[in-house]
């Protein structure tokens, strides 16, 4: 159970806003960021194939979101069914930025983003799960590659890095609809 990796204190994240703790974790998120990177670049080194590498975007950190297990279950299962058979290896595993899912998957690398694209559209959850592909030659693909606008706000459906870069909504606001998300998508993927 992911719960038990946890290592930090809950609430130590986002509630601090003085420099230092701002500074904290900027080192966390770019420490968590080079250890993904680095185990990436592993998986791609063993099979030389692409591979998947999954995040939740929880605003706040996912300490702030009880069910952020339920979440990240959801997006194992949902990877796991979707690339079922050509799954060269997969992990889970508590980084310091919160849950990470990795796979190496016998396919093409196009292939395999066009269906995480799906994914993160179709799924309930999908707002929440944020999926990378790395081609076989270490190469993140996104979104403008296939002529695909890039993520909408989780608030008012305009371009998502529009909204981030202006600051346009409140924190509350943001974690709310989050929260929104979670819980419509939760009992959407129970009846499922």
């Amino acid at each position: 159970m992911i719960k038990g990796l946890l290592t930090w204190k809950q609430g130590e994240m986002m509630n601090d806003t003085n420099t230092d703790s701002r500074d904290r974790l900027m080192k966390r998120v770019m420490q968590a960021k080079e250890e993904r990177k680095d185990f990436q670049q592993e998986l791609l080194q063993r099979h030389s194939l692409p591979v998947i590498s999954l995040t939740l975007n929880l605003p706040g950190g996912y300490e702030e979101y009880p069910q952020f297990e339920e979440v990240f279950h959801s997006a194992l299962r949902v990877l796991s069914e979707t690339f079922a058979g050509y799954m060269a290896e997969h992990h889970h595993r508590m980084g310091k930025w919160g849950p990470e899912g990795f796979w190496a998957v016998n396919l093409p690398a196009v292939r395999v983003k066009e269906k995480t694209m799906d994914i993160e559209e179709i799924q309930p959850l999908g707002r929440i799960f944020d999926i990378d592909v790395i081609n076989e030659e270490g190469r993140g693909l996104s979104r403008r590659d296939f002529s695909r606008e890039g993520r909408r706000c989780l608030v008012c459906e305009d371009p998502a890095i529009e909204c981030y870069r202006g600051r346009r909504h409140e924190p509350g606001e943001v974690k709310d609809q989050v929260e929104e998300i979670i819980r419509k998508g939760l009992i959407r993927d129970e009846q499922e």
